[in-house]
């Protein structure tokens, strides 16, 4: 089995799967590159940037579980490397957020200018394939 480390490529987006107690468990890499960062908008401007897409339970939480899920949404840790959330796609319906390395946390929220709403909804524009 090729073991691939995604935390040292940043053309490499992390998959975590966040379960309703709010454990993060990595996902087998998408490899394809219509899944990473090759030819996007967030590579050119930001090209050493790791993401991480963070899938979510669907469906309706307890409040406990809700809060668990979110208090891992907001950083995320993964091989030590700290992730920050940052918005979303189209698919934020589907439970499909996306999270930066906590260093680009500020530039990629002056991106959106510091706008939440615009970060969930647009920040699909950034990592689609050009």
């Amino acid at each position: 089995m090729l073991a691939v480390n995604t935390t040292d490529n940043p053309m490499f987006v992390i998959s975590l799967d966040i379960d309703s107690l709010g454990q993060a468990k990595t996902r087998i890499p998408d490899l394809e590159k219509s899944a990473q960062l090759h030819n996007t908008l967030l590579q050119g401007l930001f090209p050493d940037i790791r993401v991480a897409r963070l899938n979510v339970p669907g469906g309706v939480l307890e409040e406990s579980q809700q809060a668990l899920v979110e208090q891992t949404m907001k950083r995320v840790n993964v091989d030590g490397v700290q992730f920050r959330l940052v918005g979303a796609s189209g698919s934020a319906k589907d439970g499909k957020f996306y999270a930066v390395e906590a260093k680009y946390e500020r530039a990629i929220a002056e991106r959106s200018l510091n706008w939440p709403q615009a970060a969930i909804t647009y920040f699909g524009v950034l990592v689609f394939t050009c």
